[in-house]
C-alpha cells in the first residue's frame, strides 16, 4: 500500500516554462504614465498599473512614492528597481 507522502508527491512544485510565460503575461506591474527624467521625484501621478509584468509589483506603491529616478523610464514602460 502507499504512504500518503508517495500519494502528494513532491513537497517543491516548479513551474512548468508555460506557467512562467502565462504569469508574465497577465500579471500587473508599476508602468510611468510619463516620460520620468533623472532626478525627479516619483509622485502617484507618475505611476499607473499595467500589464504585462516586467516592473515592480503594484503591491509595492507606497514604497515607489517619494522615490528618485536614477536612469530615464519611458512613458508607457515598466518601473524596476534599477530605475530608482
Amino acid at each position: 500500500s502507499l504512504e500518503i507522502p508517495e500519494i502528494l508527491g513532491q513537497h517543491d512544485k516548479l513551474r512548468s516554462p508555460q506557467e512562467l510565460e502565462t504569469s508574465f503575461k497577465f500579471k500587473k506591474s508599476l508602468h510611468a504614465r510619463r516620460d520620468l527624467e533623472i532626478g525627479e521625484k516619483i509622485g502617484p501621478s507618475d505611476l499607473v498599473i499595467k500589464g504585462p509584468n516586467g516592473g515592480i509589483s503594484p503591491e509595492l506603491y507606497d514604497k515607489i512614492i517619494g522615490r528618485k529616478v536614477v536612469r530615464r523610464v519611458q512613458e508607457d514602460f515598466p518601473i524596476t528597481w534599477d530605475d530608482l
